[in-house]
């Protein structure tokens, strides 16, 4: 009766996980995203294991560019799952695989097609994101023998010859001709042309294929700017492609931005000076031509104040910085390592670097002078451009370029570089404990570990290891306790009395442990104890000042008899 009942309550979550699936199918494709997510996830709360439901969920994060890895995960769910009945399974394991290789997680692309246990042969899109991620992570060779079959087999489809005319530096008019194969008014097509046009260098053909591609509504700026950038064009000519370029959006892109301060006359360069003189507002850098920009420059008032870099293009920066005088003042990263937030002091020379710890506090790496330095953009911004007047450029028409090549320190470079380490709490503003290092190796080390802001706990180290301890109890600035290393593991305590107490001294050699005490604290140890395991095994004791210990209690005898009776 019970696994009738349990049957029974498991039919009726389905059956109201379907109901909630079809209206979140209908919210999603009548454009209301966010109620369409909101429905997706309460079904879910009844059948976790809808794959519809979590389709849906993923197609509203995948239009956030914010949340790329967030519908990625849901498609890995809906997978997972394997549940599908209004949405095809293959054609959301192509879109997890186009996500994963946007953000050149290729290898992980290359798994989750593989796993779907039939040929990509079979599916334009599984094979298209197959080649693509077989290209990204090195399988040159093999990406060539999928992208050439999906040439073959898709004869329409013109994205498998733009990813082998993306190999080729400069195409001939024999690859035009391919190009040419597969005209038609769609986005693809224009794709696939541009990417030509990209990469042949001016001339009258060029031009002829520059103007086929509006023809056929083509709207990225970057093919304005290539015909701006002809030569031998008439004055009237300029003006009209500098004000397509305009149009098209071409002046919220800094690269293109740049290009074309370079090749216009001087009546375009006076309009780009009005138009960012005070600019503010946000330019981007796309130069994969992919519509996700992998840089984000924020200005105001015509100056650079961040510099958002997302090499992933997940909608989440890897570096952020905080940008003065055209020069990087903070960095944030966020990488496979985790997080660190650098700080400069005279460009390119980093004052510190910030990990975060194990236990969610934070590591403070101090360098002194320029011990460590960090090239981040590119060296020219040190002297930056001016107009014919002699007038300092705005930021915004300024070469902004990241360094080549771009990299971020790792801890240990951090580390043998720099002159201090600062341990925080989450929430202190003061570190608890500070180090002093020599090429990455801690020297000496004073700590506050009761949180008062007193100095009472103080290391000496040798060769990188502890070699002396001392330690204030009482808050007076006096160390009572002495800590004593060898080979950095701590063998001995010394306790330094108080006026109405004796000084204690404790020893440990492995697992036999001594303790004495100076009971007159006239500097000579008067008894001594050992222990072997806990248990006592040793007494001795002085009689005289000379430090003799002459009168002997032993304990051995009864260890030895333990066991033998």
């Amino acid at each position: 009766m019970f696994l009738v009942a349990l049957s029974s309550g498991m039919a009726q979550d389905r059956d109201l996980a379907r109901v909630y699936a079809d209206e979140a199918i209908e919210l999603y494709r009548a454009g209301e995203r966010q109620r369409a997510a909101d429905v997706a996830r309460r079904g879910l709360e009844f059948r976790s294991d809808e794959s519809d439901l979590h389709v849906v969920v993923g197609r509203v994060a995948e239009h956030d560019s914010v949340r790329i890895r967030d519908a990625v995960a849901a498609y890995r769910r809906a997978l997972g799952a394997d549940r599908f009945v209004r949405f095809d399974g293959t054609e959301t394991r192509a879109r997890a695989a186009a996500l994963l290789n946007r953000m050149g997680e290729h290898r992980q692309a290359i798994e989750i097609i593989e796993q779907a246990g039939i040929d990509p042969l079979f599916d334009r899109n599984l094979l298209f994101e197959y080649a693509r991620a077989l290209f990204g992570s090195g399988r040159a060779i093999e990406a060539e023998q999928r992208a050439g079959a999906g040439v073959r087999i898709y004869l329409d489809d013109p994205r498998f010859f733009r990813l082998l005319l993306e190999r080729v530096p400069v195409p001939g008019f024999r690859d035009y001709l391919a190009v040419r194969r597969y005209e038609a008014p769609t986005p693809e097509y224009r794709r696939l042309l541009l990417s030509y046009l990209i990469r042949v260098p001016d001339s009258t053909h060029r031009r002829e294929a520059l103007e086929r591609y509006f023809v056929l509504e083509g709207d990225d700026p970057v093919a304005a700017l290539l015909l701006l950038e002809s030569a031998g064009l008439s004055e009237a000519a300029m003006e009209r492609e500098f004000d397509r370029f305009l149009a098209l959006g071409g002046a919220y892109e800094h690269d293109l931005i740049r290009r074309a301060f370079e090749a216009g006359n001087d009546g375009m360069r006076e309009r780009l000076l009005e138009r960012f003189t005070d600019f503010t507002g946000e330019l981007v850098v796309d130069r994969a031509r992919k519509g996700v920009p992998e840089q984000r420059l924020i200005v105001s008032a015509g100056r650079l104040h961040t510099w958002e870099v997302d090499p992933n293009r997940d909608g989440r920066p890897e570096f952020m910085m905080s940008i003065e005088n055209l020069l990087p003042r903070m960095v944030e990263h966020t990488g496979p390592g985790g997080y660190s937030n650098l700080e400069y002091g005279d460009y390119p020379a980093v004052r510190r670097v910030t990990f975060p710890d194990a236990d969610g506090g934070r590591v403070v790496y101090r360098m002194i002078g320029d011990r460590l330095e960090l090239l981040l953009v590119n060296p020219r911004l040190s002297d930056p451009q001016r107009d014919a007047d002699g007038v300092v450029l705005p930021d915004a028409l300024q070469p902004l370029a990241l360094a080549d090549p771009f990299t971020i320190l790792d801890r240990d470079t951090v580390r043998r570089n720099a002159a201090f380490v600062e341990h925080h709490t989450a929430s202190a503003a003061l570190p608890h404990r500070i180090v002093q290092l020599e090429n990455g190796q801690p020297v000496r080390s004073v700590a506050d570990t009761t949180g008062d802001g007193m100095t009472d706990f103080v290391v000496r180290y040798e060769n990188g290891l502890p070699a002396e301890g001392m330690r204030d109890l009482t808050g007076d600035g006096s160390f009572e306790v002495i800590e004593t290393f060898r080979d950095g593991t701590l063998v001995m305590i010394t306790v330094v009395s108080l006026p109405d107490r004796v000084a204690e001294y404790y020893e440990v050699f492995g697992a036999l442990e001594t303790r004495a005490w100076d009971l007159d604290r006239d500097g000579v140890i008067d008894v001594r104890e050992r222990y072997l395991q806990d248990l006592l095994v040793q007494r001795q004791y002085t009689s005289g000042e000379n430090g003799e210990f002459d009168l002997s209690i032993e304990f051995f005898s009864d260890i030895l008899s333990i066991g033998t009776e």
